[in-house]
Formats: structure tokens, sequence, C-alpha cells
């Protein structure tokens, strides 16, 4: 649990890894906001490892880097927010879903397996699928001049799309 007042500040690499479901299933609970300029490995090995944004944002500063190379079902949730102002990588096998609001202000790479963003959000950065897969599958994403790019799919199923601005591609 990151929890208390203050912000939990990142950089170099951090790793989350872990192979066993920790209190009810999940593995880490954010109650603080974490602002990660560095590399931040996501790659559990387990189906079941959450990470829990509760009332607070994890930020992906520019020029930081969020890495998911775990399995399926190692899925971010809860009532806050991840905002990316940097790279998003998704090389893995299956799909990482993203319950909490997701704003992109950066670029989402998904080169292996899918990102779900079931919590709806906001971008203006760009989202790129080239083998794995973007999936926009919950709540509402306001784009404003967000791009999507690459050889694989990008999917809307069972979201709500407002397109705002001129430049959405």
């Amino acid at each position: 649990v990151f929890s208390g007042s203050g912000t939990l500040f990142t950089s170099g690499t951090t790793n989350l890894t872990g192979s066993t479901g920790g209190f009810a299933g999940n593995d880490l609970f954010i109650q603080r906001n974490w602002e990660n300029s560095g590399t931040l490995n996501y790659a559990f090995t387990h189906d079941g490892a959450d990470v829990v944004i509760n009332a607070a944002t994890l930020t992906n500063k520019a020029g930081g880097t969020v890495n998911f190379a775990g399995i399926s079902g190692s899925d971010i949730s809860g009532s806050g927010s991840f905002l990316n102002e940097g790279n998003v990588l998704v090389n893995m096998v299956g799909t990482v879903t993203v319950g909490a609001t997701f704003v992109n202000n950066g670029q989402v790479t998904a080169n292996g397996g899918a990102l779900a963003l079931n919590g709806g959000g906001s971008a203006t950065g760009t989202y790129t699928s080239n083998t794995g897969t973007v999936r926009l599958s919950g709540g509402t994403h306001t784009l404003n001049g967000a791009t999507f790019d690459g050889t694989s799919s990008t999917r809307i199923d069972g979201a709500t799309v407002a397109l705002v601005g001129a430049d959405n591609t």
C-alpha cells in the first residue's frame, strides 16, 4: 500500500513483479499520487495481480516509460487515474485492462497482446498498434487531436467516443 500525503517520485528503473496475489488477489494499492520519470516495468506473472489506484493519480511523465510485460489479467483498476505524458508499451501475451480513467497525452504502443481501456478518459496523444491491439472498451473517451496508427488494430467495443477538435486520425 502506498498511502499518506505527498507524492511518490520514481526515476531509473522500477519493477512491479510478483507470482502470487496479495490481499484479495491484489498486489499493490496506490492511495497517493505517484510520478514516474524513469522506466516502470509492470510484469506480474499471474492472473489477478492488480494495481488499484484509489483517489490518486499515477503519472507517467514526459520521457518516462511504463512497460506492460506481464500476463493477461494483470490489471489497473480503481477510482483514480492513470495519466500518460510519456510512453506506454504493451509487450505481453493476453490483455491488460485499465479500469481507472486513462488520459493519454503521450505515446501508447501495442507491440503484443492488447491494452483494454475500460474506465474512459481522454487523449491528445498517439496510439500505435503494431502486432498488438488497443481497445476502447468501456466508459467515455474524449479524443481531441488523437492519432491512431500502426499495422494492427484499434477497436471500439463498448465505449462511447467523443471526437473534439479538428484532427482525430
